[in-house]
């Protein structure tokens, strides 16, 4: 999945870029995400989880 967003606070506009998905079994799930802003500052992340039934 591929996902954005934006947001704003005191004047300033921020921006998010996503991707997620699971693996075929669906066990696992990950995500990464970066971030900017309209002051040229950078921002990631990135994650990894498991789902049990």
């Amino acid at each position: 999945m591929f996902s954005a967003g934006v947001g704003t606070w005191e004047g300033e506009q921020g921006y998010a870029f996503g991707l997620s998905g699971a693996t075929e079994s669906n066990k696992y799930v990950y995500k990464v995400a970066v971030t900017t802003n309209s002051e040229g500052d950078f921002g990631a992340g990135a994650a990894i989880g498991w789902q049990w039934k």
